[in-house]
Order: C-alpha cells, then sequence, then structure tokens
C-alpha cells in the first residue's frame, strides 16, 4: 500500500508541475488583464473561459475517459492502437463540423450570450481554443496511461511559455485584447499537438473499428451529459449574474472564483490526471477497497491545507493582483467556492464504485437533477445576497449531489469510506474559516501573523485528536524522505 501511494504521489507532483505552470502562468496574465482590460471586460472573458469548458466538456463525448477505462481491459487487448485512431479520427471530423456550422452563427451567439456581438470574433476563436483542446485530449490520455507524467509535464510546460509569450504580445504590441488571449491558446495547443505528434503516430494503426467505437460511445456518452450538465453546475453562477446583475459583477467574481479555483488547478486536476489510471488498474489488487478508502481521506485533507491559507489571505492576495481597488471585495467568496470544490472532488471520489460496474446510465439524470436545483438556488440566492449567493448556491449544490451519488455509489459497490472521520476533519477546519472575513488588529502585519497561527494550528489538532494515526504520519514521513 506504502508503494502504490509513493508512486501516486510522485506521479502527481510531477503531473502538478504541467497543472501549475497553466495556473502560473494564468497568475503571471492576471495583472495584465487587470490592467489592459475594463471590469466588464474582464467580466466577457469569464463568461468565456467557462463557455469554452461546457464545448469541450460536450463534444469530446468523454472518448478519451472510456478509452481510459478499456484500455486495460481484456476485450481491447492488442486493439489499443486502433481503437486509439478511431476515436482520434471521430473527434477530429465532428470538431471539424462543428467549426463549419458555428461560423455563420457567431454574430448572434455573442448577442445571446454576452450582450453584444461586437465580442463575435472573441467567441468565434475561443471555439477553435476548445476544439484543439478536445483534440488533444487523446494523445494526452494516452501519456497518462502509459504513465508518462513527466512527457506530460514538459510538452505543458512549453505550451504555456509558448502562450505567455503569444499573450502578452498581443496585449502589449496590438489591439488584440480579448481576442488575443484565445490566438494565444491557438498558438500554444497547435505546438503541444506539434510536441505529441510523434507519440500520437506511433500509437495509432489506421484501422477504423466501429463496434469497439459503439461500446465506447455508450459508455462515455452519459459521461459527457453528466460532464456539460458537470459544467453547467460549475459555470451557472455566472451566467446567472450576467443576466441578473451586469458584467461588472461578473468580473468581480469571477476574479475571486480565479483565485479559489487554484484549488482544483493545482490539486484537484493534478491528482485527477495522476489517479484515474491507478483506480483501474488497482481494480484487482486485494487491497483495492482499502486503498479507495484512504484516498477519500487524503485526499480531504490535502484540498483542506490548501483551503485554509487561500481563504485566510485571501483579501491580501487580490489586494496584490489589483493595485486600484477595483476588486477589493472579491475575496468574500473564495472560502465558500473553495469548500463547493471540495465537495466535487468527494463527490467525484466517490462515484468509484459506480466507475468500477461500469454503471455509468444513471448519472446524467442526478446531475441534470442538480443543475436545475443549482440555477433555482442562483436566481433566489443572487437576489437576496448579490453575488456571493451565486457562491453559495453552488456550494449547496455540490452538498446535494455529493449526498446523492455517494448514496447510489454505495449501493452499487460499498467502500468503506470511513466518512465520520473524514467530516470531523472538515468541521475542525470550518472552525478556522471564518476567521478570513475578520481583520481583528489595524495591523496587516499582525493581522498577517494571527492567521498565519491559525493556519498551523489545523495539523496540530488533527494529530493531537488522532485524526490522523502514527502509521499514516509515517507513511507521509517516508514519501516525503523518498
Amino acid at each position: 500500500m506504502l508503494e502504490i501511494f509513493r508512486d501516486l504521489i510522485k506521479s502527481t507532483f510531477i503531473y502538478s508541475l504541467g497543472k501549475l505552470s497553466v495556473k502560473f502562468a494564468g497568475l503571471i496574465l492576471l495583472p495584465l488583464y487587470l490592467k489592459y482590460l475594463s471590469v466588464s471586460e474582464f467580466g466577457v472573458f469569464g463568461l468565456l473561459e467557462i463557455t469554452s469548458q461546457i464545448v469541450v466538456s460536450f463534444f469530446g463525448f468523454h472518448l478519451y475517459y472510456a478509452y481510459m477505462r478499456w484500455y486495460w481491459d481484456d476485450e481491447l487487448k492488442d486493439k489499443q492502437k486502433s481503437a486509439f485512431f478511431t476515436i482520434l479520427t471521430t473527434l477530429t471530423i465532428s470538431c471539424a463540423i462543428l467549426v463549419f456550422l458555428s461560423y455563420p452563427l457567431r454574430m448572434k451567439a455573442s448577442h445571446l450570450l454576452l450582450g453584444n456581438g461586437k465580442f463575435s470574433n472573441a467567441l468565434f476563436l475561443m471555439l477553435i481554443s476548445a476544439i484543439l483542446q478536445i483534440i488533444s485530449q487523446m494523445p494526452l490520455t494516452l501519456i497518462r496511461i502509459q504513465e508518462k507524467p513527466i512527457v506530460f509535464t514538459v510538452a505543458s510546460i512549453i505550451r504555456l511559455l509558448v502562450i505567455v509569450v503569444a499573450t502578452y504580445y498581443f496585449f502589449v504590441y496590438t489591439e488584440m485584447k480579448l481576442s488575443g488571449i484565445f490566438v494565444a491558446q491557438i498558438i500554444g495547443s497547435t505546438v503541444l499537438l506539434v510536441q505529441l505528434g510523434v507519440i500520437t503516430i506511433k500509437n495509432c494503426l489506421m484501422k477504423f473499428d466501429l463496434h469497439i467505437l459503439k461500446k465506447m460511445f455508450v459508455f462515455g456518452f452519459p459521461l459527457a451529459v453528466s460532464a456539460i450538465f458537470g459544467v453547467i453546475l460549475a459555470v451557472s453562477d455566472r451566467y446567472c449574474l450576467r443576466f441578473l446583475t451586469d458584467l461588472e459583477v461578473v468580473g468581480r467574481y469571477s476574479l475571486g472564483f480565479k483565485i479559489a479555483n487554484i484549488l482544483k488547478v493545482f490539486i484537484v486536476n493534478s491528482i485527477g490526471f495522476a489517479i484515474t489510471p491507478v483506480i483501474f488498474k488497482m481494480e484487482s489488487h486485494p487491497q483495492r477497497d482499502l486503498f479507495y478508502s484512504k484516498l477519500l481521506k487524503y485526499y480531504t485533507l490535502l484540498l483542506l491545507l490548501v483551503i485554509l491559507p487561500l481563504s485566510l489571505f485571501g483579501k491580501e492576495i487580490i489586494s496584490i493582483l489589483d493595485g486600484q481597488s477595483k476588486y477589493s471585495d472579491s475575496y468574500t467568496i473564495i472560502p465558500i467556492v473553495c469548500m463547493g470544490i471540495l465537495f466535487g472532488m468527494l463527490k467525484d471520489t466517490s462515484m468509484t464504485g459506480l466507475y468500477l460496474k461500469k454503471n455509468t446510465k444513471s448519472i446524467p439524470i442526478v446531475i441534470i437533477t442538480i443543475a436545475g436545483l443549482n440555477i433555482f438556488l442562483n436566481i433566489i440566492l443572487i437576489k437576496l445576497m448579490g453575488y456571493v449567493g451565486a457562491a453559495v448556491s453552488t456550494l449547496i449544490s455540490q452538498i446535494v449531489f455529493f449526498c446523492v451519488i455517494y448514496r447510489k455509489a454505495q449501493s452499487t459497490y460499498f467502500i468503506d469510506y470511513k466518512v465520520k472521520g473524514v467530516f470531523l476533519i472538515m468541521l475542525i477546519a470550518l472552525i478556522v474559516l471564518p476567521f478570513s472575513y475578520l481583520n481583528l488588529f489595524d495591523s496587516l502585519t499582525i493581522n498577517l501573523v494571527v492567521k498565519s497561527i491559525l493556519m498551523l494550528t489545523f495539523p496540530f489538532i488533527l494529530v493531537m485528536l488522532k485524526l490522523v494515526s502514527s502509521k499514516e504520519l509515517e507513511m507521509m514521513k517516508s514519501i516525503m524522505r523518498r
């Protein structure tokens, strides 16, 4: 068990370097966005980003995930290369059709989504950028399956360097501000595909396997529907703000969300990249249930160790990024959004039993219902609480989503997650989080010291209450030594 977690953390760390470069590039460019874009334009950028997520989630049909699930299956033995070619070809053709059909509609779509036709070019460029992400999912998935995190990280870092340089050029030396962001992303994704060209060609057998495609589509399409409604669940807060308030409110909310979303990019996505192939490989391992149980606990603990500093120092982070105080109150949503991400992780991890039993048909019904609940809560709470209500509605929806999925997954395949201990760890963290909103002293230095002490007491309390055992501490020390 120790060896498994050690290898997992090693892979996660290497993957996180690639993911870290994504967010680090975003943080480097964030002052540039805040300087050259108005608050309204920054709100439009936030809406275009989340629209891109919807496109990637749906039009990828989750075939990359189906390929990952089938890769180790006896049914795909000696057919991995033809299956890879089949899926890559299918995605490329469907994306080309999407671009062709979308171009004449870009003006109407801009008016509908953004309230102004002048953003139509940026919207269409965003679509092309999203399509390149869909196509690049397959070679990146192959790298994950073959456990080549260094290749993934190097390719990601090179792509991000290209994006940073290109974005800086478009902002400083041209008039392409908002559109320039997505042109830079298109250039970066093209560079990524060129880098992975050799791996892609080596793992392609030019044989179109319709039988396998049908099976993977049946498995993946419910997940794609789930993914798109999952994205709607995650982004409806900003769309509801767009239609119920104005773009400046969306801009202020988007900045606080971006800071909180560091948690997802740094930790959740990195671990997700590393852990998904391991979960399926562990299916026949005699200690698989113990592994799944410990994974949920360690995952929660790790996220809380990041949530606390992000929340406690959110106000200071935003004041450093925003020298003009246009976004001074954006920090108020950071703890709420972070907890929503935590419950989203709990929900995703508890789905393990459904994936192992290949039972994905019930997921879309649940997620569509939760997405509807979230939109309803957004309409009510935004009117009552402003943009803080948008964050609260998402948190409530994620909590309900976790409870429903957990019960469904446990009835399909029971895993003793020992959730009481997990929730006790979360409760201790929740005692500290309200201090994010308090300035107990006039001195900034004293406030920082007090918040630092509060943050550092969290792990000590866990040890004193024996919520983290001596064996687990020894395992963590061993991993760190390695």
